[in-house]
């Protein structure tokens, strides 16, 4: 728990479920999270050969397949859900291309 922050008692039972993850925010939330000692599990698009292990579990889902989503939130039935999940399309000016 980081300095400052208020006693509290994490519970363990069951994970929280964050997706998106491989952002910026993301990857700061997760940090945060684990940093607090919750169970962190990492909902992805694609397999992260780059981030951490110590960074929770990974699981690769699309999110656009509900049933397989569906399933996903039944096995590993989490105690909360935070969405990092973000979308950005950028001009051709701001890529360089």
């Amino acid at each position: 728990m980081k300095e400052g922050a208020a006693s509290q008692t994490v519970p363990v039972d069951r994970p929280v479920l964050l997706a998106g993850s491989t952002g910026t925010i993301g990857r700061a939330v997760a940090q945060c999270l684990v940093d607090d000692g919750y169970d962190l599990v990492r909902l992805v698009r694609r397999a992260q050969t780059g981030q951490s292990a110590a960074l929770g579990r990974e699981v690769v889902q699309d999110i656009a397949d509900a049933g397989a989503l569906q399933r996903q939130f039944e096995a590993i039935r989490p105690k909360a859900v935070i969405s990092c999940i973000a979308s950005a399309s950028f001009s051709a000016r701001e890529t360089g291309l």
